[in-house]
């Protein structure tokens, strides 16, 4: 009876580590899919470059440019074939696929079903500021960031502000009720209490 018993623990023992599982493997995830079920496409050694805010502000773009040694994963295969790049439990997101400019930015909340992370206002806004404030303001677009959060189940990105709390916190409304309390809902250290929040659930 316990050497039948033994292997269904075990078994059972190993699914639950697994669905507790909340940090991403190391590797490249190439959809949506690989990276909620934290299941790389592949492992490989890429180099992560932290851009110049000089470079930002001539060119625009996120924080963060990966590079490969080898031939076979180039430049255009990073910007549209990569999702997202984990090394050493840094977790850095491919903003193109969300119309947030483009390479990477590193995120902040990575365990839970949403992650947020800092990265550029969308190109069409930074238009906007570069058509009305000409140089200057384009410069000052590129170099602003704006906190999001990815919600892994829909693939949506939403900018984290008071206002858009409620998307997070709809099936929480306790969370919701005390949110609803706090005297700066736009502060970045209130918004992640909550997500952070929402997350542990």
């Amino acid at each position: 009876m316990i050497k039948r018993i033994l292997p269904f623990i075990i078994v059972f023992s190993s699914f639950i580590s697994f669905g507790q599982t909340s940090s991403f493997p190391d590797g490249v995830y190439l959809n949506l899919k690989q990276f909620r079920n934290r299941t790389p496409a592949y492992n490989t050694n890429l180099i992560v470059v932290k851009r110049s805010s000089g470079d930002i502000f001539m060119v625009g773009g996120n924080d963060y440019k990966i590079k490969s040694t080898t031939d076979s994963i180039n430049k255009k295969y990073i910007t549209q074939k990569v999702f997202a790049y984990v090394k050493n439990d840094s977790v850095y997101l491919n903003c193109v696929p969300y119309a947030l400019q483009t390479w990477f930015a590193l995120c902040n909340a990575t365990k839970g079903n949403y992650i947020t992370f800092k990265a550029c206002m969308s190109l069409a806004a930074a238009r906007n500021i570069a058509m009305y404030r000409g140089g200057i303001g384009s410069g000052l677009a590129a170099k602003k960031r704006i906190l999001y959060g990815l919600d892994l189940t829909t693939n949506e990105v939403f900018e984290l502000k008071g206002q858009n709390m409620w998307i997070f916190l709809k099936n929480r409304p306790d969370l919701l009720s005390n949110f609803k309390k706090e005297s700066d809902q736009d502060s970045e250290q209130v918004l992640m209490k909550y997500i952070n929040l929402v997350n542990q659930n």
